[in-house]
């Protein structure tokens, strides 16, 4: 499958990791066990910790008791299994999580693991897809959270085109919106709350029009990769050069700009933090892809010169389901969809 398929999976979701904060510092053993002191002097105790002892980039999470001492003894620590270092672990499988490194160059050996599992999902010839992403809009003292969850299924016909059906629900500010969407014969049909309109569209445009977003994460906008093994799965983590992305950010607002002048306002758009992370199966498949992003949005008054400043946090998460698999689905009806007769913004129709 081609790797527009990107656009339609990796932009839309990540599902939030646990709370717990990840310290820096440094293991300490003495006669009663193992401690933990963080950077700042003080120790770990009374709870969870996600720790990166060996500073590579990947913490793993132990349990303290009021002492101090990580419980490392007992297969169990607060109810939860553990491994035989004292760390969380799931069916004998230790957790982990990335924590932020400030190491640039990408790992040779990862680099190469995200290569062959990019190249070899791609080839597929259908996919079935949960994504779903949370988006915390900050203005003044105010912030406002929206949630999307969707499936996607798509599959590759025999003529060489794509059909893809993409259904879930919206969630602002407690009210919940249905959306159905699906893409066939070269139209792209929209079903939001019984309101049904279609739109002649290319692929390429009904991709981007599903997920407003192009995420595919080619080789050179990718730094510090990194990648822990853990039995037959792989996990790659990895930051997103900001510069590389601004540049197209750039480019997107700077192709709107005209649009935006009839309004009176001019937007700027800066990407301040973006990273992400990749679980492989043990086919080279990846099954999880999940990427953060923080960005900032300036929207200038053209008339007073004034300047609003709206900060975006965006969590993406997608879950690709038995990857390799074939994926039946059927398409909905197209009856009933009313073509969409698109205008500009000073009622002219476009061509």
């Amino acid at each position: 499958m081609k790797k527009w398929k990107m656009v339609l999976t990796a932009a839309m979701p990540l599902a939030m990791a646990l709370s717990f904060p990840a310290f820096a510092g440094e293991w300490q053993e003495d006669m009663n066990g193992w401690k933990y002191q963080n950077d700042d002097g003080s120790y770990c105790r009374n709870g969870w910790y996600w720790l990166d002892g060996d500073h590579d980039g990947w913490a793993q999470c132990y349990y303290f008791g009021n002492t101090g001492y990580a419980m490392t003894d007992y297969g169990r620590a607060d109810g939860y299994e553990i491994d035989k270092n004292g760390a969380w672990s799931v069916n004998s499988v230790t957790q982990v999580k990335s924590v932020p490194t400030d190491v640039e160059e990408n790992d040779p050996e990862a680099m190469e693991v995200y290569e062959e599992a990019q190249q070899l999902n791609e080839t597929l010839k259908s996919e079935n897809i949960d994504v779903n992403y949370r988006i915390t809009t900050s203005y003044l003292d105010e912030t406002l959270d929206m949630t999307m969850d969707m499936n996607i299924k798509m599959r590759e016909t025999e003529d060489g085109n794509i059909e893809f059906l993409c259904d879930g629900t919206s969630n602002t500010l407690g009210t919940e919106v249905p959306i159905e969407m699906f893409y066939t014969g070269g139209n792209m049909y929209v079903d939001m709350m019984g309101i049904k309109y279609k739109q002649p569209m290319s692929l390429e445009d009904a991709a981007k029009q599903a997920t407003q977003l192009d995420m595919n994460l080619g080789t050179d906008v990718i730094k510090g990769l990194r990648m822990y093994q853990n039995g037959d799965t792989k996990k790659l983590a990895y930051n997103i050069n900001e510069d590389k992305i601004n540049e197209v950010i750039q480019a997107i607002t700077g192709a709107t700009a005209e649009t935006y002048a009839t309004l009176g306002v001019g937007m700027d758009m800066k990407v301040n933090e973006a990273n992400g992370e990749m679980t492989i199966n043990k086919d080279g498949y990846y099954e999880n892809m999940k990427i953060f992003m923080d960005v900032t949005m300036n929207i200038t008054d053209m008339e007073t010169s004034e300047v609003d400043v709206m900060n975006y946090k965006i969590d993406m998460n997608m879950d690709c389901k038995n990857p390799g698999k074939e994926v039946l689905f059927e398409l909905p009806s197209t009856d009933g969809f009313e073509e969409l007769n698109l205008l500009d913004l000073t009622g002219e129709e476009q061509e």
